[in-house]
């Protein structure tokens, strides 16, 4: 049991990290270009290449925004040495979270990170991580 407690806050560290690193300032344009149409909802497995991050104006329901979510997810499971299987239905609710609280794109939530972080926990526990 405490090794699953210490993989657990393993993930809620990782998971708020990489979270924090997605918020940081760029000197890129926010006319970067959105991935392909061709882009599958949910991404591939392989969490080895960064996620990267999608133009402020991006609206929280988008699917680009889902897939950025997802990966960051990936990587923050891997990370904690758990299954991966978990980072989509994460996704969904904490983006679901945060459409209810009236946040409409990236820049928004990367402005209430606290409440980004307690999304994602309450998620992380609704879903089974915690």
């Amino acid at each position: 049991m405490s090794l699953r407690m210490s993989r657990l806050l393993l993930l809620a560290v990782a998971v708020t990290a990489l979270v924090a690193a997605g918020c940081g300032s760029s000197s890129k344009s926010s006319t970067t270009n959105p991935p392909a149409a061709s882009t599958p909802a949910t991404p591939s497995t392989s969490t080895t290449a960064s996620v990267p991050k999608p133009p402020a104006s991006t609206p929280i329901s988008s699917p680009v925004m889902r897939t950025y979510l997802i990966g960051r997810y990936q990587q923050a499971l891997t990370a904690a040495k758990l299954s991966t299987a978990k980072a989509a239905p994460l996704a969904d609710c904490v983006l679901k979270k945060l459409e209810s609280q009236g946040v409409k794109t990236y820049a928004q939530a990367k402005s209430a990170q606290a409440q980004v972080t307690a999304d994602q926990r309450a998620c992380a526990k609704q879903i089974g991580l915690r």
